[in-house]
């Protein structure tokens, strides 16, 4: 008896334990929400290639149609791009059984990310198995604006594909996040003869999160700065004055299907061959996109750094102790940041590096390769500077805990002078009431010895005084103290 799909998974995952995101996603309830499928098709109709775009709200039946008798016979079909919105793991048995998947495809891009772990390390792979697959995972953070923020730092989304929110420290009333995000693209041949070009994405950003409490909550947010730049050559003035509809017509960015759905319907990339495609043709706007959002990021780096610059002219408490030791936290974590997001950028250029060299034109792959050098060689200036700063907060946090000691001690020294005045006092009344003779003789006999008494110990005691730093006042010179 022939196993499912999702049967093989599971056996394959004793022997790769890196499917075991994929596992476990599998093995969530049936009752996901649905995604949404766009399709992108290539006909030939009397000698030209012609592309439609419409949405699929019955995988399996159009699967079941693609691969009849009668589709392929026709052979008008060169290839599909099908671009697929927060997976759910019935598009994931339908897709993998039907054109015999690679299931490392679905588990780099489902990294099951929990409120208390680090990153999977199912999400890294080795660049010699890398070079051998015919799929890439391209990840990015996206930098998102919240509107208010007063209980969690760290949130998780409401979609199928769940994704970790990270808030950033913040002085203001705007809060700067991160939300993880994800972008596989595979490029394959089918049993039919044609190309299957698959474009998974996540969901729709929304404001509903979930807390590490387990409660759902409506917070309001943006993209930051408006989001990534449009890389596409703007529309002149006069062509933005026909009656085209689509003249107009702006990027969303609240979605990235839709934001692809935005440059394919305008044009498909200029090195994109509908007869003969490659991978590297199909991520050509993923990859261009994903630059974009990492150049936000570094935005947001430079705003921290900002965040980060420091006077010395900081006052004593427990509030900027406070504040000194979560900016100290930050910058700790900027580091790790650091490490991660280069190791993810590193990963991009040898894909493009590899697959540039089978490329009839790879001069735009050249300057996609530059820009995103340039994205690390920015992530590791302001990364060091970060890492530079931790040195001066633990000297702050020092300077602020010795203010703060400095200030106890002159309330010690307020109690102290205060025990002074009575001490002497106590000790006259002490002696008189050793005497009733002397008792006897009232308060003036008392004050007339203890004062003189008080007098004399508060001479004393101002005559020599020694500081907490170690030198010691005489006179009113100051001297090393032996």
């Amino acid at each position: 008896m022939p196993i499912s799909y999702l049967d093989y998974i599971f056996a394959q995952s004793q022997q790769h334990p890196s499917l075991r995101d994929l596992c476990r996603f599998l093995g969530q309830a049936q009752t996901t929400d649905p995604c949404r499928i766009v399709c992108l098709e290539f006909r030939v109709v009397e000698g030209s290639l012609l592309r439609s775009i419409h949405e699929i709200s019955d995988l399996a039946t159009s699967l079941r149609y693609w691969s009849s008798a009668d589709e392929i016979a026709s052979g008008k079909v060169s290839g599909r791009v099908l671009i697929i919105e927060d997976l759910n793991n019935n598009v994931v048995g339908a897709l993998g059984s039907t054109f015999d998947i690679d299931p490392l495809f679905f588990s780099y891009h489902i990294d099951h990310p929990t409120f208390n772990s680090f990153e999977p390390s199912s999400t890294i792979s080795l660049p010699s198995k890398a070079y051998s697959q015919n799929f890439v995972t391209l990840r990015y953070s996206r930098a998102i604006e919240f509107m208010d923020i007063g209980f969690s730092r760290t949130l998780m989304t409401t979609s199928n594909v769940t994704r970790k929110v990270k808030i950033l420290p913040s002085n203001s009333k705007r809060h700067i996040g991160f939300r993880q995000h994800c972008c596989s693209v595979l490029f394959m041949i089918t049993k039919s003869g044609t190309w299957l070009g698959l474009i998974l994405v996540d969901a729709i950003n929304t404001n509903n999160y979930i807390a590490s409490s387990g409660k759902e909550y409506t917070i309001q947010s943006r993209p930051f700065q408006g989001g990534f730049e449009d890389f596409m050559s703007p529309k002149t003035y006069s062509q933005c004055q026909s009656s085209d509809p689509t003249a107009l017509a702006h990027l969303k960015r609240s979605s990235l299907l839709e934001d692809l759905l935005f440059y394919w319907g305008d044009a498909s990339p200029s090195v994109f061959k509908a007869d003969h495609p490659t991978l590297l043709s199909i991520a050509n706007y993923p990859l261009r996109i994903v630059a974009g959002e990492w150049k936000v990021y570094v935005e947001v780096m430079s705003s921290s750094i900002k965040l980060h610059e420091y006077s010395t002219a900081i006052t004593a408490g427990t509030n900027i102790l406070t504040h000194l030791d979560s900016d100290l936290r930050s910058l700790e974590t900027w580091g790790r940041r650091q490490m991660q997001n280069v190791a993810k950028l590193r990963h991009i250029i040898r894909f493009l590096n590899f697959h540039m060299a089978s490329e009839i034109e790879p001069g735009e792959y050249a300057a996609l390769v530059e820009d995103y050098e340039h994205i690390i060689t920015m992530i590791d200036t302001y990364g060091n500077r970060m890492a530079s700063m931790i040195p001066v907060v633990a000297s702050l946090v020092q300077i602020a805990d010795t203010r703060r000691s400095l200030k106890e001690a002159e309330n010690v020294t307020r109690l102290t002078n205060l025990a002074l005045f009575f001490i002497p006092l106590t000790f006259v009344t002490g002696l008189f009431s050793m005497n009733n003779d002397i008792s006897a003789q009232g308060m003036k006999r008392y004050f007339s010895v203890a004062i003189p008494f008080l007098v004399a110990v508060f001479v004393l005691q101002a005559g020599k005084h020694t500081d907490i730093t170690g030198l010691q006042l005489v006179g009113g010179v100051r001297r090393e103290a032996t």
